[in-house]
């Protein structure tokens, strides 16, 4: 099967603990690397307030994943999420050519804007020199 690039966003229960919250992402990152997946990013978005209640919840603690996978990890993934009472909605998307495009160069200006941050700013002990004028004892 062929490997495409997958995106899988999931709403957790916000009662739940950290620890709680961090075992089950350590449970589906594992699930995505033992079965020949390529983790790519996980974020944390954390507690957010829902839309609307879902489960009588009015708040969710958010996860986003990116990863590389065939199409088969996705029934495990979501399996795994309906399994489980804590997981409140997920949605996984399989992303297309100009969205992986329109991400690439997302990341080149991020990668240019650090970089000409870090070069063009001066430092403090320029800025001081340039603002205190020398004067010249004879």
């Amino acid at each position: 099967m062929e490997i495409r690039m997958y995106e899988t966003t999931f709403v957790l229960d916000p009662q739940l603990d950290q620890s709680q919250i961090d075992e089950f992402v350590q449970k589906i990152e594992s699930l995505i690397k033992n079965t020949n997946g390529e983790l790519i990013r996980s974020d944390y978005w954390g507690k957010r307030r829902l839309t609307f209640e879902i489960k009588r919840r009015q708040y969710g603690f958010y996860v986003y994943l990116l990863f590389k996978s065939d199409g088969k990890l996705i029934t495990e993934i979501e399996r795994e999420f309906k399994l489980n009472e804590s997981v409140l909605r997920f949605l996984t998307v399989k992303l297309t050519k100009a969205e992986l495009q329109v991400m690439a160069r997302e990341q080149e200006k991020e990668k240019a804007a650090v970089n000409t941050a870090t070069v063009t700013e001066p430092t403090v002990a320029e800025e001081l020199k340039q603002d205190i004028p020398i004067e010249k004892t004879e």
